[in-house]
């Protein structure tokens, strides 16, 4: 007995099974689409909320942090976890709605570096108001953008990367 019949007979509504919670609209794997560098580096500008990686004996490590963007760096206020040393470390950004599959996802993958130049960490704290106790103010250098945005579809490519100059 095929599926559609099976639900026939139990006077289900396929629809009702594939569909997105309460919406009532069929449900389908979000389609995705590559964003271009520049356009990553904007949307990431939009919100002050993000997930920094790195490695922590050896072991990778993800924090919550909140940033800014200030003259092409990512300026974040990091957990004091974060080594004082330069390091390669991933920042990521997103805005996703379940409900209507819509959004995207911003990664920049490159050295940091805490800031320590004391007219720059006033005007840094002072823009970042950080959320999060015992953080420190590292600068990101973005070598890898790597940018996807997420519509309803029915499939998913794999997600693009844009090597910064």
């Amino acid at each position: 007995m095929t599926r559609a019949r099976e639900l026939n007979d139990m006077n289900s509504d396929p629809t009702e099974i594939m569909s997105a919670p309460g919406s009532g609209h069929p449900r389908h794997p979000p389609a995705s689409s590559d964003i271009a560098a520049a356009e990553a580096l904007r949307l990431l500008g939009t919100v002050s909320f993000g997930r920094i990686a790195f490695a922590r004996h050896a072991l990778p490590t993800i924090r919550p942090a909140n940033h800014i963007l200030d003259e092409g760096r990512v300026i974040v206020a990091a957990t004091a976890l974060l080594s004082s040393h330069r390091q390669a470390v991933a920042y990521e950004v997103d805005t996703l709605d379940a409900a209507t599959q819509r959004g995207w996802c911003v990664i920049v993958t490159g050295p940091a570096e805490e800031v320590t130049d004391p007219q720059l960490l006033l005007r840094y704290r002072a823009l970042l108001e950080p959320w999060l106790p015992g953080h420190r103010i590292i600068a990101i250098d973005p070598d890898i953008v790597t940018g996807i945005r997420f519509r309803p579809g029915t499939r998913t490519p794999a997600p693009f990367t844009h090597r910064m100059a």
